[in-house]
């Protein structure tokens, strides 16, 4: 009795522990994870390079700063650009120059003005909000960089002796650890391939809108909108927004509000219905429970829910499979 009670003392307390560590970390989760997945994208780069220098630290040092240069650093001027535009968009809104251009019958028209004053309430209020958030998450964001670094650069180094922990803390059968792990490797593979992909269809299906509508320099504005559909911490709508308020301002209000509609409506859900799609099929998935962990996963996380959601729900299944397997083991 009194070993039982003590163990469950000890269950409680490592319970306890892991709550504390969560609301430790819990600010740095996405940090944390995205550290997780450049690791185990670039870790064959990492391993080529260790073969080479045959130094962990140095192997390390040269993919964090390759990844810098390759992939942080080049977001600097992009996200400078497309807040220039945001800026400009926003003074166009907010002096209500947009009037300007429209016909005449349509601003003199009582109700048709009051709904077109409305818009450009809510459109200056919405690009205000977009500004403020990000000015203000800039702290924050220095401080993620720093750590995904952080955490990257241990991963490369540390990574297979963290994996090899954790297959001896999980309480199965060697052969149904490997097989969990196998699986979890399809599943990671089978996620990332989908935001990717998602992503470049994103920015062809937003390239398209540009062109339909009219927007100059569309196959430029297509491609960044492209590339930034790939970075989950900012999204396609930063080029087709400021685009389309543009065009209603230089008095192209019928294509203006049509690629607004379309950003808003076709661009903004095409990325999750192929991700869904995508995902469900290389992790062998149903396409509806990928969809749930998507969505919820980016309600409970934030933007790296995109990933986490579908791991975790992935995670889920795939235990519950081992747990079925190792029943009928046992009980034949």
């Amino acid at each position: 009795m009194r070993q039982d009670l003590r163990s469950y003392l000890m269950v409680g307390f490592v319970l306890l522990l892991l709550y504390l560590s969560f609301l430790i970390l819990r600010g740095f989760l996405s940090a944390i994870i995205w550290a997780a997945v450049f690791a185990y994208l670039f870790t064959p780069l990492y391993d080529k390079i260790l073969s080479k220098v045959k130094k962990k630290v140095i192997a390390s040092i040269m993919v964090c700063t390759l990844i810098v240069f390759v992939i942080l650093l080049p977001l600097v001027p992009l996200v400078t650009i497309v807040g220039t535009q945001l800026v400009n968009t926003y003074v166009y809104v907010s002096n209500e120059q947009i009037i300007n251009y429209l016909p005449k019958s349509i601003v003199s028209d009582v109700t048709l003005n009051a709904y077109l004053q409305q818009a450009i309430e809510k459109s200056t209020a919405f690009i205000i909000t977009k500004i403020s958030d990000f000015i203000f998450s800039i702290p924050g964001m220095l401080i993620d960089v720093f750590l995904f670094l952080f955490v990257l650069f241990y991963l490369f180094m540390d990574g297979t002796k963290f994996v090899h922990q954790i297959k001896i803390l999980m309480p199965v059968p060697l052969s149904y650890k490997e097989k969990f792990l196998r699986e979890t490797k399809v599943g990671v593979r089978a996620i990332l391939y989908g935001v990717v992909m998602a992503g470049i269809v994103q920015g062809i299906v937003g390239t398209i809108g540009l062109f339909i509508f009219g927007v100059p320099n569309a196959l430029f504005l297509g491609v960044l909108m492209t590339f930034f559909s790939l970075i989950p911490f900012i999204g396609s709508w930063l080029v087709w927004l400021p685009a389309s308020v543009w065009m209603v301002a230089s008095g192209n209000y019928v294509q203006g509000f049509g690629l607004l509609i379309y950003g808003a409506i076709v661009v903004s859900s095409v990325d999750n219905i192929v991700r869904s799609k995508i995902i469900g099929t290389r992790a062998k998935l149903h396409p509806a429970i990928v969809m749930v962990g998507l969505l919820g996963g980016l309600q409970i996380f934030g933007l790296v829910g995109l990933v986490v959601g579908p791991l975790i729900l992935s995670f889920l299944l795939s235990s519950l499979k081992l747990y079925r397997e190792r029943r009928n083991t046992v009980s034949q």
